[in-house]
């Protein structure tokens, strides 16, 4: 069921509401006349039972999960009109077979799809699993704009990637980072250095590194200019040189961009030497959504305005760091700083800090 949605004060979209059968030559074929819908320009969402489970994690009991013809179809028809699955919230499982002991079965069927132009219009989404009551299958809500989160006026420090590409980076770095080796194992002191460079790496950036997209812009303009004198006859042999660099400038320079936008969507999936594209761009705003906060949980209560939400972080950080460094934890240090932070790999780093922080503090933090 196809629904074109008209709002007082936003863009139409389309909503489509779906059921797609248990027999799998029969979603086939639905997945591939979704796969020939052109909405790429028209806000699409997607939401009801889709009958499919595409991971392991989506099913519980029953036959192993097996990748067929069926999941490959599904995966495809997302690929090809540019689908992804809101987030959602509650139980994970929206199916159940209602049958108990080793003949129960749980699988996560219903879900909801959007194209890119429906997330970018709506921004924050986010899919409410219910209880099952009457049915076999949760009642599942969607809200767009759920939270406004409001958004803290200090901007935090970022690492740009991308000023790796720079030769004095380096240089700066080892220059402006100041920690004697007495104060090397105290936190507090640890914490005044880092900060102290942060913001002395934020103005050097901001004196010392234009935007990467308006230099791109600017060489691009320049190249133009001598195309055209090539065109009439009149470019020189100075022309063909600064072409050549204007050329080089600007290689260096989409690589800057590709690395920057990689490091904001963070994917994984996605080889680094990929073309920069509006991929990249969406992703990074689809992984800003989900990484909302919109409620927390202190003991039996649960908070939901943005202001007292802080307030439990400030507060929890602020009571774990005023206590006094360990004697573990000074060797943890000492061990840290004998290690090749070159050479150790991501994997083995995640561990190690996972591994450090269940010691410590008793809790693990998810990376």
């Amino acid at each position: 069921m196809n629904v074109m949605v008209y709002p007082k004060n936003n863009r139409p979209w389309m909503l489509s509401g779906l059921y797609a059968s248990n027999v799998a030559d029969e979603r086939r074929v639905l997945w591939k006349f979704l796969s020939k819908m052109e909405m790429e320009d028209i806000p699409w969402l997607i939401i009801g039972d889709f009958n499919c489970v595409c991971s392991q994690e989506d099913k519980m009991g029953g036959n192993p999960f097996k990748w067929g013809e069926s999941i490959n179809d599904y995966q495809k028809m997302c690929n090809s009109v540019g689908l992804i699955e809101a987030n959602f919230k509650g139980n994970r499982f929206t199916w159940c077979n209602n049958r108990t002991g080793k003949n129960k079965i749980l699988a996560r069927l219903d879900k909801a799809l959007m194209n890119w132009c429906w997330f970018n219009t709506f921004g924050y989404v986010q899919v409410f699993h219910f209880s099952r009551i009457a049915s076999d299958h949760r009642p599942i809500l969607l809200a767009a704009e759920h939270k406004k989160v409001i958004k803290n006026s200090t901007r935090k420090f970022i690492f740009e990637h991308y000023w790796m590409e720079h030769s004095e980076i380096d240089d700066f770095i080892k220059d402006n980072w100041v920690l004697k080796e007495n104060d090397m194992y105290n936190m507090e002191s640890f914490g005044r250095s880092l900060f102290s460079l942060s913001t002395k790496l934020t103005s050097w950036a901001k004196n010392n590194i234009c935007p990467i997209e308006k230099e791109l812009k600017s060489a691009k303009v320049e190249l133009e200019i001598i195309d055209r004198l090539d065109e009439s006859g009149m470019r020189r042999e100075a022309d063909i040189i600064k072409m050549r660099c204007l050329s080089n400038k600007m290689k260096a320079l989409s690589k800057q961009l590709h690395l920057k936008w990689w490091s904001k969507s963070r994917s994984k999936w996605m080889e680094e030497n990929d073309k920069n594209t509006k991929f990249f761009h969406n992703l990074a705003k689809l992984k800003k959504s989900k990484n909302a906060i919109t409620e927390v949980k202190v003991g039996s209560s649960t908070i939901t305005e943005s202001f007292k939400i802080a307030k439990v972080f400030m507060d929890w950080y602020r009571e774990l760091w005023a206590e006094e460094t360990s004697d573990s934890m000074t060797q943890e240090w000492e061990y840290a700083s004998k290690l090749n932070w070159k050479r150790i790999a991501t994997e083995e780093l995640r561990i190690f800090v996972k591994d450090s922080q269940k010691r410590r503090f008793g809790m693990q933090l998810i990376a």
